[in-house]
């Protein structure tokens, strides 16, 4: 218990930083570096799983999955979206992590549950501040992070929610983040 504890204020005093940054100057500093976002995926699951307890998590990676990257801001950015899918989903389905590497110009991970996120958050739900309910743990700031990440890779994020289909979170990266975003 204290061990989950000391990782949600480290969590959060990280998305203070970022958003600080991501308000003032530049945005969020990144350090792109070769590598392999199948890699980054199947950590960030596991951590998940290791913190709940559970397998609830359903991974299926295709394609090459490789670029450039800020290895440890896209970690980040993926661990949001499986915290929030494992937290607001219906507990009794998995959480879908795709990885699509398929097109030789981007690669998409997307994030699904079986939850439904109501229409009128729907347009705010990457804004900071924000959060899904008042049950919520955290800042609001997650989604806003995920997006700003996405941003400053040169990769835009987007969101989908009905009771038919469930919600699914879709960040598309190119393959190498841009030079200019480098710092």
């Amino acid at each position: 218990r204290g061990e989950g504890a000391t990782a949600r204020r480290g969590g959060m005093l990280a998305q203070l930083s970022d958003l600080g940054r991501a308000r003032v100057g530049n945005g969020i500093p990144i350090d792109p570096r070769p590598g392999d976002l199948g890699a980054v995926v199947q950590t960030v699951v596991s951590e998940a799983e290791l913190r709940r307890g559970t397998t609830e998590l359903e991974v299926d990676v295709s394609g090459d999955v490789t670029g450039t990257w800020d290895l440890t801001r896209v970690s980040r950015r993926a661990a949001n979206l499986v915290t929030n899918a494992l937290q607001h989903g219906d507990k009794s389905a998995p959480v879908a992590v795709r990885l699509d590497g398929t097109d030789p110009d981007a690669i998409v991970l997307s994030v699904a549950n079986a939850g439904v996120i109501p229409d009128e958050l729907l347009p705010q739900i990457f804004e900071p501040f924000r959060r899904g309910s008042t049950s919520s743990k955290g800042l609001g700031l997650g989604l806003y992070i995920v997006r700003e990440i996405a941003t400053v890779h040169g990769g835009s994020v987007s969101v989908t929610s009905t009771a038919k289909t469930g919600t699914r979170f879709e960040v598309r990266l190119p393959r190498h983040a841009p030079p200019q975003a480098a710092s």
